[in-house]
């Protein structure tokens, strides 16, 4: 698992002991996204992201449209408390994408919050992930006029796509226009006020999964445990680089780059709640059988063999 690390003089082990003991391994943030929920895509993104809490705690996001205007609230803490009726009430529409942040880039001002949307407001941008390196992306951003000192990762994904976005191209081209400059780890969604749209890197290291809500609608999740508080069928991942498209003529998809699935292992014995599936499997079935893996290695005598995963015990008799 890749840790970032800018302007930090300890050793790889000191960190990672530091970061063991202060519970910071804030590699993972919460995307969802849902279309066709009536007006009520904007309560149905607030208990997606509510299922997905375990994936981020610093802060929470919703960006949802009514077809014709973007709305946005966003805010620091806990999904609990930056929602409630009033705010929800703001965020009209059958379509909606909400986000769960962890500070993986940037720091956790709520400057950084996500959704991300651009400065015309007719697109939003949200990303699970991490991006180890930005030059090159900086480098074609600055390029283009666009500066990028303030920026995190995640921004600077969204300001290339804008930069496609203002030449006049859809959200779907210009995101498969951008997707060159990206390296590294992503799992977004995005929107404008047509069009749901999901897509991972190439390895697919971070999840995300799609489902059917009702008879036309659909939902886009960092994990399954999210679409099942909102009745939505699971139906299958993202696949690693490939664009998933939802709009009014349904579900459309693109493979922009060729996949090699790659989970980051983290996922299944760490971040991942333990009812989520992950690779066709329940993730809490995979912990089960790393306990009796364990057994088998290093066999003793005993009657219970518990594996514990910050905080998660599971017994494997």
């Amino acid at each position: 698992m890749k840790m970032s690390v800018k302007n930090d003089d300890r050793s790889p082990q000191s960190f990672l002991n530091d970061s063991i003991a202060d519970h910071s391994f804030h590699e993972k943030c919460a995307v969802f996204g849902v279309y066709g929920a009536n007006d009520e895509a904007a309560t149905a993104t607030y208990y997606g992201l509510w299922a997905l809490q375990h994936r981020g705690q610093e802060s929470s996001g919703i960006v949802s449209t009514d077809g014709k205007t973007l709305y946005r609230h966003a805010a620091s803490g806990l999904v609990a408390h930056v929602y409630d009726s009033a705010s929800l009430a703001k965020l009209p529409g059958h379509m909606a994408i909400g986000h769960n942040r962890y500070a993986t880039s940037g720091d956790s001002r709520e400057l950084y919050n996500q959704p991300i949307w651009n400065k015309t407001r007719t697109f939003a941008f949200a990303h699970n992930g991490n991006l180890p390196d930005t030059t090159k992306l900086a480098e074609f951003l600055e390029e283009q006029g666009i500066a990028t000192g303030h920026l995190n990762d995640s921004h600077m994904m969204s300001e290339a796509i804008d930069h496609f976005v203002q030449q006049g191209q859809s959200l779907r081209d210009a995101i498969v226009s951008a997707y060159p400059h990206f390296h590294g780890v992503f799992s977004a969604v995005a929107m404008d006020k047509d069009n749901l749209v999901a897509f991972r890197d190439e390895c697919g290291i971070r999840p995300l999964s799609i489902g059917k809500l009702g008879d036309h609608g659909y939902v886009v999740a960092s994990e399954t445990c999210a679409m099942d508080t909102v009745n939505a069928k699971f139906l299958r991942d993202v696949e690693p680089g490939e664009m998933v498209v939802i709009n009014k003529d349904g579900l459309s998809s693109q493979q922009i780059v060729k996949g090699q699935q790659k989970l980051d292992i983290f996922e299944l014995i760490y971040f991942a709640r333990p009812d989520s599936m992950l690779l066709g499997q329940r993730v809490n079935s995979v912990r089960e059988r790393l306990g009796h893996e364990l057994l088998k290695e290093c066999p003793i005598e005993a009657d219970v063999v518990i594996l514990r995963i910050e905080g998660d015990a599971v017994f494997c008799r």
